[in-house]
C-alpha cells in the first residue's frame, strides 16, 4: 500500500496507557532520590546503557551473538577484544563493532544532559542523533527510481535522498515516506509531540513518536536507532530510564509496530511498559543490595564458614565490580553439620543469591569440594587455631 501521512495522537490517547506503571514510576520518583547518588545505582544505570548501546545494534542486525556475550560485555565494558574472543568476530570486525557500539553509548549517555538542559526536542537535534550513530558507516543500500538495489555513499545528519523502502520477504514492499515529503512529515511530526508534550502518560509519547518517527523513515539509514533513541528520550524526561529494546524482544517488537502501522498503537505502548516496569523493578530492587562484603561477614558471624562471592557464570570474583548483592537474610538455624558444601550451595546461595556462586574455603585457606561436609570445614578452623 502506498505511504499514508502521519497522523497526530489518537483521540483515545489518554486511556492507551498504564495505570499499573503510573502508580509503580510513582514509587520510583519517591525513592530515588535514596539512590540517585549512590555508587550501586551509578553502577546499574552504567550498565543499562551498555545493555542498550549493544541491543540497539542488535535489533539492527549490525551485529549478532548469543545473550551471554552480551551479559559479559555489559559487565565488563565495550572492548574489541572481549567482543573478539567471546563473539566468535575476526579482529577487524569486532574493532568495527566497538566502535559503533561506542557511538550507540555517548548517545544514551548524551541524553540525560539533553534532559538536563530542558532543550525542546527539534529537526535539528534529530539530524544529529544520525549523524553520531553513523559516524563510522560510509555506506548504505538505495533503491532507484526502476526499484535496482544499490549502495550509496551515506549521508550523515541529512533526509533521505532515495527511496528506502523494503522489500518483505513475502515479494510485498513496505511503503516509508517519499522523500520528497520527508521536511513536511518531519515538521509535522516534531510540532505535534511538542504541542501534546504534557497531555499524556509517557509510555503513549514514546510510542507515538517512535512508531510516526518509523512510519517516516527520513533517512537513509540509521532510523530504527534514532527511533528507539527518541521513545527513550521521552522516558528519562519522565524521570524514568532509557528503552532496551532486547533481541528476545524482537518478534514482538515488529508485530506491536506493524499494528501500529494498521492504525492502533495499542501493542508498542503495551511492550514499553513492560520494558519499563523491569527496568523500575530493578531499580527498586537496589534498595535492598548491600555490599558483598557484608553478606560473607554475616555468612561467617552464622554459618561458620568462609565464604567468597564470584559471578555463576564465569567464576570471576565479584569484589573486581565492587559488586552488591541481594542481603542477607539469615535462617533461624546455621546449616547442619552433615550438610555438605554442594549442598548448602544449592539450599542456601543460589535460591537467594541469582547469578552468583561460592568458593567455601578451609583453615588453610583452601578452597574445599561440594562433597565436603560442613562439620569438616568447620573443624578446620578449629584445628587452625589450635595450631596458632
Amino acid at each position: 500500500m502506498p505511504y499514508q501521512n502521519i497522523q497526530n495522537y489518537p483521540n483515545n490517547a489518554n486511556n492507551l496507557g498504564s495505570s499499573e506503571l503510573s502508580v509503580l514510576s510513582s514509587i520510583w520518583h519517591e525513592k530515588k532520590s535514596e539512590l540517585e547518588q549512590t555508587d550501586i545505582f551509578k553502577a546499574f544505570l552504567r550498565k543499562m546503557q551498555r545493555e542498550w548501546a549493544i541491543e540497539t545494534g542488535i535489533i539492527e542486525r549490525l551485529y549478532n551473538w548469543d545473550r551471554g556475550v552480551t551479559e559479559i560485555l555489559i559487565e565488563e565494558g565495550i572492548n574489541a577484544i572481549s567482543i573478539k574472543h567471546n563473539g566468535g568476530i575476526a579482529k577487524q570486525e569486532a574493532d568495527h563493532i566497538k566502535c559503533l557500539i561506542n557511538d550507540q553509548l555517548a548517545i544514551v549517555e548524551g541524553l540525560f544532559g539533553f534532559i538536563k538542559g530542558e532543550q525542546p526536542l527539534t529537526e535539528h537535534y534529530i539530524r544529529g542523533l544520525q549523524a553520531h550513530f553513523t559516524q563510522h558507516q560510509n555506506t548504505t543500500e538505495a533503491l532507484t527510481p526502476n526499484g535496482k538495489l544499490i549502495q550509496i555513499k551515506l549521508e550523515k545528519g541529512v533526509y533521505k535522498k532515495h527511496p528506502n523502502n523494503p522489500r518483505r520477504p513475502d515479494g510485498e514492499i513496505h511503503w516509508y515516506c517519499p522523500p520528497e515529503q520527508t521536511q513536511p512529515e518531519m515538521e509535522n511530526l516534531v510540532a505535534w509531540y511538542r504541542e501534546s508534550e504534557n497531555k499524556y502518560p509517557p509510555e503513549v509519547h514514546a510510542a507515538w513518536l517512535h512508531h510516526r518517527f518509523t512510519q517516516i523513515h527520513p533517512f537513509q539509514d540509521g532510523n530504527g536507532r534514532v527511533a528507539r533513541t527518541l521513545a527513550s528520550l521521552v522516558f528519562i524526561k519522565a524521570g524514568l530510564f532509557p528503552l532496551v529494546i532486547r533481541d528476545s524482544d524482537r518478534e514482538a517488537y515488529i508485530s506491536a509496530l506493524e499494528e501500529a502501522d494498521a492504525g492502533d498503537i495499542k501493542a508498542l505502548v503495551d511492550l514499553f511498559v513492560r520494558r519499563q516496569t523491569t527496568a523500575i523493578l530493578s531499580a527498586l530492587k537496589l534498595r535492598k543490595m548491600v555490599k558483598v562484603k557484608t553478606v560473607e561477614k554475616k555468612i561467617w558471624d552464622f554459618e561458620g564458614l568462609d565464604v567468597l562471592f564470584k559471578y555463576s557464570q564465569n567464576d570471576r570474583d565479584v569484589r573486581g565490580d565492587k559488586g552488591n548483592i541481594p542481603q542477607y537474610n539469615k535462617y533461624k538455624k546455621m546449616a547442619k553439620n552433615n550438610m555438605t558444601v554442594a549442598e548448602y550451595k544449592k539450599n542456601r546461595i543460589y535460591p537467594n543469591y541469582p547469578g552468583f556462586d561460592i568458593d567455601v574455603y578451609d583453615g588453610n585457606g583452601e578452597i574445599v569440594s561440594g562433597q565436603t561436609k560442613l562439620s569438616t570445614v568447620r573443624d578446620s578452623y578449629l584445628d587452625d587455631e589450635i595450631n596458632d
